[in-house]
């Protein structure tokens, strides 16, 4: 909605590709507004909250891995080699020997 007001502003040119935007801009969201219109707003607004808290939660996630927190899955555990009985190491350990 920011966008339709910056672009519809007073120093707006009266023809060209701006008028053609605000205009395409405007029938957007009109459409928008007649599709989800009987949608009620208390429920409007709990969908919002829960895609809000969806990408918190995500970005927390994220961040943890990050941090270390999260062991890779593509890494094999020490214990799991020793507990296979492997006395060579395996590929991606002698890639990280050659850097």
């Amino acid at each position: 909605m920011t966008m339709i007001i910056a672009v519809r502003g007073i120093g707006m040119a009266p023809d060209g590709w701006q008028v053609r935007v605000t205009a395409w801009l405007n029938h957007a969201a009109v459409v928008i507004q007649q599709s989800v219109g009987f949608i009620p707003g208390w429920l409007s607004a709990l969908v919002v909250f829960a895609g809000l808290a969806t990408l918190v939660w995500k970005a927390l996630r994220a961040r943890r891995t990050q941090a270390g927190q999260i062991v890779s899955a593509t890494e094999p555990d020490t214990a799991e080699q020793v507990a296979a009985g492997s006395t060579t190491p395996a590929c991606h350990d002698n890639a990280k020997e050659s850097k």
